[in-house]
């Protein structure tokens, strides 16, 4: 069996468009997060056991900082928007080899935090499978 290399890269310099505009500056976190269930079924000796996963279902996952000054700002733009599906491309480098990308919908950020803090909020959408696509940089 031959052997595997890896090549793992840090986010940095990432790219993030989500509907017409890109916010890259606005999040300090992006990730896709599937989620699938178990379902077993036992019956009364030990070899009928039977199990099926379910198909996994996707949540996008970004950190933003809580921006409410600036009119077009990240957490404007998803607080105005609330509910509506858009496209999100994501790069985590901008040199890197490939893009990802699904259709989400849109949730609002949390509003207010801790005293003296630049308050993030982290905000979970409803995704459609993400694609691996080749890009180049």
């Amino acid at each position: 069996m031959p052997q595997i290399n890896v090549a793992p890269r840090a986010q940095k310099n990432l790219k993030l468009s989500i509907g017409a505009d890109t916010y890259e500056k606005h999040v300090s976190n992006v990730q896709w997060t599937p989620t699938s269930s178990t379902a077993e079924w036992r019956g009364g000796t030990p070899d009928a056991v039977f199990t099926d996963t379910t198909s996994p279902t996707w949540t996008a996952n970004i950190t933003l900082v809580q921006d409410f000054e600036t009119e077009d700002s990240l957490a404007n733009f998803l607080l105005d928007h609330a509910g509506e599906q858009v496209e999100m491309k994501y790069k985590p480098d901008a040199d890197g080899t490939f893009e990802i990308s699904a259709t989400v919908t849109l949730a609002p950020p949390a509003i207010g935090g801790a005293v003296n803090a630049f308050n993030e909020s982290t905000v979970a959408m409803g995704s459609t499978k993400p694609v691996r696509t080749p890009v180049g940089p």
